[in-house]
């Protein structure tokens, strides 16, 4: 294979993998905030329970 193009593949693939993560950090804080709205959910309907019992 060409150095050359065995350069710009990996070059390409740097370039992707900064891309893909500028994009995924948004995504990530929108997947936690909704992971932690349910486990508040959660735990507020069993302390509600318990007050119940």
């Amino acid at each position: 294979m060409n150095p050359t193009f065995s350069f710009l593949i990996i070059l390409i693939a740097v370039a992707l993998w900064f891309a893909l993560s500028i994009l995924f950090k948004p995504m990530g804080k929108f997947v936690t905030k909704i992971f932690n709205d349910t486990k508040d959910i959660i735990n507020d309907e069993e302390e509600k329970t318990e007050e119940k019992e």
